[in-house]
């Protein structure tokens, strides 16, 4: 099967973190991005599109970026409202910096 990045089922997270156990292991997924990169608004739009259609599945989903002042900002992608955010953003930095984020 040839798989290519626009595949919904194709996602390379930098962290995919698992707690618990036994029968309760709880899967996470914590990406860092810098907001300044290209693909910074095109990997999030990724990101959401994957936490609505499989995020009942994991415990978090997060993109996570590092602001200008050294402060950590993080995009709950589990959230509609951010979820819709992502979707109408023109500008990650700005997204980073608003309501839809919180500090890490």
């Amino acid at each position: 099967m040839h798989v290519t990045r626009r595949d919904p089922h194709f996602l390379c997270p930098d962290f995919v973190f698992f707690h618990g156990g036994g029968d309760e292991v709880k899967v996470s997924i914590v990406d860092p991005h810098g907001h300044h990169l290209a693909d910074a608004l095109p990997k999030l739009r990724g990101l959401s599109d994957f936490a609505e259609n499989y995020g009942s599945q994991f415990h978090r989903i997060e993109a996570v970026a590092k602001m200008d002042d050294g402060a950590l900002r993080v995009l709950d992608l589990q959230e509609k409202s951010v979820r819709n955010a992502v979707a109408a953003a023109t500008d990650a930095k700005a997204l980073y910096a608003g309501k839809a984020a919180t500090d890490y």
